[in-house]
């Protein structure tokens, strides 16, 4: 029923959580508001900037009964909202921050008249070891010259869902249902640039010739794995040689590939992962079906970049 300022360290361990979950890139989805509907979230968090105390109070009400409608399921635990107005960068533009945490039991020690004893406490949330919590964040950008308040279509939006982190997908109650937003842009043609970020990395790339293969074999299997999710960063960290990696940034970045994770879609891409043709300087060309057929075939130089070796781990079948 009021508002609560933090001051101190709890303000200081506020911004530092915050900070962590929205610059994690790896569990960190950009969304883009889909419902703009008086009272449903976006439009609340828009009319909480700038507001007094009394709306501001009203507002998170309202926003605390939009979570409690889109995770009633009895599978979703008990859970505290933190509703945060606040700014960001040089230029100090708002920001609302919505953090869904689950709440935890735990023991503090208490000291009386000298005496210390245990002291039980049920309601404790967003410690340092929290292991469930997600985090909505609204960005809008100042007012242009005659506008007098921030509406709804106007905010940009990100996500942290830390199930990513056990490679689970995105709670889409939690984005779509309560945040009123949907992913950004297209799945298909997200999934179409970061392959073709990647092959161009490959191709214009310093790399020895077998160890573009061996990338280009990984970029291969990553999108045809299960995995309904997908971020150029998870790919680089596991495949990309550390002492390249810088570049791999750039290129990613020059090529304005998402730096978050995205639904993967395949489809605009499917033709290509079906095989894979290499290409020699004397005109010779192989083709190889793809995915994962590491234990099916190796390409090695044995330090002779004039010289490539393909060894097929299979008797000949026929030829045409």
């Amino acid at each position: 029923d009021a508002l609560h300022a933090l001051r101190g360290a709890g303000l200081t361990e506020l911004q530092v959580r915050i900070t962590e979950a929205v610059g994690h890139r790896s569990y960190c989805v950009e969304v883009e508001v889909e419902d703009e509907a008086a009272d449903q979230t976006p439009d609340c968090c828009a009319r909480l900037i700038g507001a007094d105390e009394t709306t501001f109070v009203a507002l998170s009400k309202q926003i605390a009964d939009n979570l409690n409608t889109a995770q009633a399921h009895p599978s979703i635990g008990d859970s505290v909202l933190v509703v945060a107005d606040g700014t960001r960068g040089v230029h100090n533009k708002p920001v609302v921050v919505l953090i869904k945490a689950e709440m935890q039991a735990g023991f503090s020690i208490e000291d009386t008249n000298g005496t210390r004893h245990l002291q039980f406490l049920e309601d404790l949330f967003l410690t340092k070891d929290q292991k469930f919590y997600k985090v909505g964040v609204f960005f809008a950008e100042p007012l242009a010259d005659g506008e007098t308040e921030w509406a709804a279509a106007s905010l940009d939006a990100l996500v942290y869902d830390q199930n990513l982190s056990r490679g689970h997908e995105i709670a889409q109650y939690f984005f779509r249902d309560f945040m009123g937003c949907d992913l950004a842009g297209t799945a298909k043609r997200m999934t179409k640039e970061f392959y073709e970020a990647v092959l161009n990395y490959v191709d214009h790339s310093n790399m020895p010739p077998v160890e573009k293969v061996d990338l280009t074999d990984a970029l291969h299997v990553y999108l045809k794995s299960g995995a309904s999710m997908i971020s150029a960063r998870e790919f680089e960290v596991r495949h990309v040689p550390e002492s390249v990696q810088g570049e791999f940034d750039a290129a990613m970045a020059a090529a304005n590939v998402q730096e978050g994770r995205f639904m993967k879609d395949t489809s605009l891409v499917d033709s290509k992962l079906k095989k894979r043709v290499i290409y020699f300087d004397n005109g010779i060309q192989v083709s190889i079906p793809s995915g994962d057929d590491e234990d099916r075939y190796e390409v090695r130089t044995n330090g002779n970049e004039q010289e490539t070796l393909l060894a097929i781990h299979s008797g000949i079948k026929k030829q045409k």
